[in-house]
């Protein structure tokens, strides 16, 4: 009878203590994975950008011909292809003729709630950057 009293409450104290863990683990294994989607993302826009860049299209920027796309077609295309996880800045080299090596570099900075976890480890303001390259054909 002495040893049911003396566990008397032992649950709540074992819940409270693993219940910070498990959510910390459960936060940044969420984090992780947006973190490796927007990745993902930001990545194949700017090869498929590059891609897009490198073929000649029919373009309203030039109606009647065929033209490599401008570097405004291009940097909608990009942040199109990067889809809800979005992109700030698209740098794009435009192709003028065949065998032109294109180049598009796109940046994004990660969201607020990552930028204190980063701020904590002292990476300052994260960026990723990605550029896709392609040739002109």
């Amino acid at each position: 009878m002495s040893r049911r009293r003396d566990e008397r409450g032992s649950a709540i104290v074992e819940f409270s203590l693993v219940v910070p863990v498990f959510f910390l683990v459960v936060v940044a294994a969420a984090s992780i994975v947006w973190l490796m989607g927007a990745r993902s993302a930001v990545s194949g826009a700017a090869r498929d950008g590059a891609r897009y860049a490198s073929i000649r299209h029919e373009s309203p920027s030039c109606p009647g011909t065929v033209c490599y796309p401008t570097a405004d077609e291009v940097k909608t295309y990009v942040q199109q292809r990067a889809a809800g996880y979005g992109v700030e800045t698209v740098e794009v080299t435009p192709a003028t003729y065949r065998n032109q090596v294109i180049e598009v570099k796109v940046q994004r900075h990660l969201p607020n709630a990552f930028r204190s976890f980063a701020g904590i480890f002292g990476l300052g303001e994260p960026l990723y950057t990605s550029t896709g390259r392609a040739r002109a054909e």
